[in-house]
């Protein structure tokens, strides 16, 4: 009775599987950045986007490097990403429907995208130029005028007298 009970449930679990199997290979995909309309996110070290309502991704860069920590703008028409494309990571913006990225830092130290201020007219990264090794700053990237925040390790902190702070 038990060895029919054993098969039973095998049988219930194998034909579950089956059932419920997707034939769709898995993707990972990472970092994703919301708009109202769109998603993009980061695959094989490419920016990818794709309407919310569903659809087909597009392939929004192409290059020897890797991209990371896209980020929309608050009106979703561009998209703020971290490039890694000649050694170094510096801070770059893309038309939301795709076209050609344009470079916002030429740092030597690695810039990283953050978000956006507010307004969508400059884009917050974190760099440790112009720090020492305790401190990072979120900076203001409208170039070439860049407005440094100091923030303090182990989080960052927008702007003097804030009580917004991630971690």
């Amino acid at each position: 009775m038990k060895v029919l009970r054993c098969g039973m449930g095998l049988f219930a679990l194998v034909t579950a599987g089956v059932c419920f199997a997707d034939d769709a290979p898995l993707l990972l995909l990472q970092q994703p950045t919301l708009s109202s309309s769109q998603i993009a996110f980061v695959y094989a070290g490419d920016l990818w986007g794709i309407a919310r309502a569903g659809g087909e991704a597009i392939r929004l860069t192409a290059g020897n490097g890797a991209v990371s920590h896209p980020a929309f703008s608050p009106d979703g028409s561009e998209i703020a990403f971290t490039g890694d494309y000649d050694g170094n990571a510096d801070v770059y913006v893309i038309p939301a429907n795709g076209g050609a990225p344009r470079r916002l830092t030429y740092h030597p130290s690695a810039d990283v995208v953050v978000g956006w201020a507010r307004d969508g007219k400059q884009v917050i990264f974190a760099s440790n130029r112009s720090s020492n090794s305790f401190f990072t700053r979120l900076t203001l990237s409208r170039w070439p005028h860049l407005a440094d925040l100091d923030c303090p390790a182990g989080g960052f902190q927008c702007g003097k007298n804030s009580t917004r702070q991630f971690k």
